[in-house]
């Protein structure tokens, strides 16, 4: 074990990835989510960046009310809260993912319109997977039937075949720090140092950021270069 935090551990093959041409694991989304839900964004109120397995857990494994009880509960998690899930194009627990794109809901609307929006790197190729999410995420909501419509939004367009994992944290980040600035949060590591790997990865936000500068320039079909 190389890294702990929370409840996320890395191991050796886990980092290794973080060097290209490598295809980003959950475990590495979920360690940045959680790094960025307890140091960098804990600040801002009825903020939820969803850890992958948990999301993995509610699409492949939650089967009935009980289940699904049990976990909004654990999440503490409400219809005005926000939340951000990184969505696999995994189909079943024995299968292998090959892509990652976010999937945001926001309750409230104070980031996005009220509702899902989804944010692919690879044009529309996570399409079918954002909305078998947002079905399951409106079940654990307790949402209306009509409520899980999901809208395709721009997002920053990866330019190789291994990517998409950093360009859904990438987005992540740079949603995140948006509301953070209209909650009046101030965001920040702690004492928190990301590793140099990851460091670099996430440099590309600085890329990324006049795409998703203000709410109002993301239009649904819209997808710009990266």
């Amino acid at each position: 074990k190389i890294l702990t935090h929370g409840d996320v551990d890395l191991y050796a093959h886990d980092v290794n990835l973080l060097a290209p041409p490598n295809y980003l694991n959950d475990s590495i989304l979920s360690f940045v989510f959680s790094v960025l839900s307890r140091d960098v964004f804990r600040g801002i109120p009825q903020l939820h960046l969803v850890n992958s397995a948990v999301a993995s857990c509610l699409v492949l494994q939650c089967d009935d009310e009980e289940d699904l009880d049990d976990l909004r509960r654990g999440l503490g998690i409400g219809t005005d809260d926000t939340l951000f899930i990184c969505v696999s194009d995994r189909s079943d627990l024995a299968g292998i993912s090959s892509h990652w794109s976010l999937l945001v809901y926001d309750g409230s609307g104070r980031l996005l319109p009220p509702g899902f929006a989804h944010f692919d790197s690879c044009g529309k190729s996570n399409s079918a997977s954002a909305r078998v999410m947002a079905s399951a995420c409106s079940r654990l909501l307790r949402l209306p039937e009509e409520a899980c419509s999901v809208r395709e939004m721009g997002a920053a367009q990866q330019q190789n075949g291994f990517d998409c994992g950093a360009y859904s944290l990438v987005h992540a980040v740079l949603l995140a720090a948006r509301l953070a600035d209209v909650e009046g949060v101030e965001a920040g590591e702690g004492d928190f140092r990301w590793p140099p790997l990851l460091a670099e990865l996430l440099e590309k936000q600085r890329e990324a950021a006049e795409l998703l500068e203000m709410a109002e320039d993301i239009s649904p079909d819209c997808v710009s270069e990266f």
